[in-house]
């Protein structure tokens, strides 16, 4: 059934009709079946003046009704304080509506989805200047703009989400989720912010990403678009698309963080650029003995961030821990490295390891083949996830001689690099010779190509004396470009 509001009708004369609207969304709400479904209309614009409370089983459209296709809004009054709507039974959809904060410094998010409700969310929706300022950290008293808890749903179609803002530690600009399963199938999401989580905070449950814009979102902590927290006991985070781009993080983190207690982050698409933070302004995956987070790359971009910190771990950054890692795997090429992870990298043709000759922690010094010592720092390389372009993982190989900040590249400058030319340790410049990826070779074995001029790592002619150099080669598929990872 269709019922009318207006600021000009009455809840008490007025019949739900055109004519005769009520003055209310809870009024209209009292007189909605739960027989099907029930649009409630805003003729004009609403100013919500108390929580209206959805608690039966019924499923309610909230839109505008305009004969000059205006968007009507419902407006936060300045004596409310706790949430504008609190679905606590059946679903609730939001369409061709404007939800505005007014700027109201409140205790409660505007909105709250509890109970194992749904909320829809789609086209022509706009979700605005709703700031909670609660500091009670609990998980109900989080959220900017929407709070979801208890196995409740959100899908977002389409809409856009502005300047909402949550200001304690519990964080989410926009949406603060727990244990729920929220679903971004498009929208634009811009100038929210929080402590974490810029536009989103979400902790436990399913989160996907489809599509969608995240853009100028700040965090003021970590997280300056999305913040992944404790999504364990099978929970995933899927992105298989959309923009997260300019958003900042105080700390890290830019774009997402992802918390050590989740269990599975999948990349199947979207493109993560010029975010800023720290460092890790990408990606942060934070690691701990109480977990490693896994990081599922099938597609997708992680590129050209800033760090105000680094010129290291720029885009990506895989943990802070010495003992425990993240583990990135590439499907395609079936990879499971772990980020930051040390390793020997084995020449099966010679059954000799990468070397750094000497030992000696100085710019410029050449790399060889070497028989192994496990004891050996020269001998040990630290795999840092770096970047991620077009569902490609590139690496930085960082050298355990001294004090280890010397990285594998290629000798020369990377416009004179050629063919056969020498590789080295050096200290981190961000060009292209300092980044590596990988392809399968077979038999648990990797191609190690440089991201300038795809050249393979190489052991000179085929050679299997101690001592022999390792240039970068014209890929040829051969046994001397074969490499096996084996952790140290």
């Amino acid at each position: 059934n269709n019922l009318y509001v207006s600021s000009n009708g009455s809840d008490t004369l007025g019949y739900g009709t055109k004519a005769k609207p009520y003055q209310t969304i809870e009024k209209a709400y009292t007189k909605a079946t739960t027989v099907k479904e029930s649009t409630i209309y805003l003729m004009n614009n609403i100013t919500q003046n108390r929580t209206a409370n959805f608690n039966e089983n019924k499923d309610i459209t909230l839109t505008s009704y305009s004969e000059t296709n205006n968007t009507n809004s419902l407006i936060r009054a300045d004596s409310l304080t706790s949430h504008m709507i609190n679905n606590l039974a059946g679903s609730l959809t939001l369409e061709n509506i404007i939800v505005d904060g007014n700027n109201i410094e409140a205790q409660r998010s505007a909105i709250m989805i509890n109970n194992g409700t749904k909320l829809n969310i789609n086209q022509n929706t706009t979700i605005k200047n709703c700031h909670n300022i609660s500091t009670n950290n609990l998980p109900e008293t989080h959220g900017g703009a929407i709070n979801v808890l208890n196995l409740s749903t959100v899908v977002v179609s389409s809409g856009t989400f502005s300047n909402n803002v949550s200001s304690d530690g519990g964080g989410g600009g926009v949406f603060y989720a727990s244990e729920a399963y929220l679903q971004i199938k498009d929208g634009t999401f811009t100038q929210n912010k929080a402590p974490r989580g810029g536009a989103v905070r979400f902790e436990g449950g399913q989160l996907t990403v489809d599509n969608g814009t995240f853009s100028n979102n700040e965090a003021t902590n970590n997280g300056g678009a999305l913040y992944v927290g404790s999504v364990s006991n099978g929970g995933t985070i899927t992105v298989n698309g959309g923009t997260f781009k300019n958003n900042k993080a105080g700390l890290t983190a830019g774009g997402i963080y992802v918390n050590n207690q989740t269990d599975k982050f999948i990349l199947n698409g979207g493109e993560i650029t010029n975010n800023e933070a720290n460092y890790g302004s990408g990606l942060y995956v934070n690691v701990a003995e109480s977990g490693e987070p896994t990081i599922i790359v099938n597609g997708g971009t992680i590129d050209n961030n800033v760090a105000r910190d680094t010129e290291i771990n720029t885009n990506i950054y895989a943990g802070n821990s010495e003992t425990n890692y993240s583990t990135f795997i590439q499907s395609d090429i079936n990879t499971s490295i772990k980020g930051r992870g040390t390793y020997f990298l084995t020449n099966p043709n010679s059954n000799k390891v990468l070397d750094v000759k000497g030992g000696a922690a100085a710019n410029n010094t050449i790399v060889q083949i070497y028989t192994k010592n496990n004891s050996a720092a020269a001998q040990q390389w630290k795999i840092r996830p770096a970047k991620i372009i077009d569902g490609v993982i590139y690496y930085n190989f960082e050298s355990s001689v001294a004090n280890q900040k010397y990285f594998l590249n290629v000798e020369s400058t990377p416009e004179n690099i050629s063919s056969g030319a020498q590789t080295e340790i050096y200290e981190f410049r961000v060009q292209d010779d300092f980044y590596w990826y990988l392809e399968a070779a077979g038999d648990n074995t990797f191609y190690i190509k440089t991201k300038c001029k795809n050249l393979c790592l190489d052991v000179k002619s085929a050679g299997t004396a101690n001592g022999t150099p390792v240039l970068a080669y014209n890929c040829n598929q051969s046994n001397a470009q074969k490499w096996q990872f084996t952790t140290s």
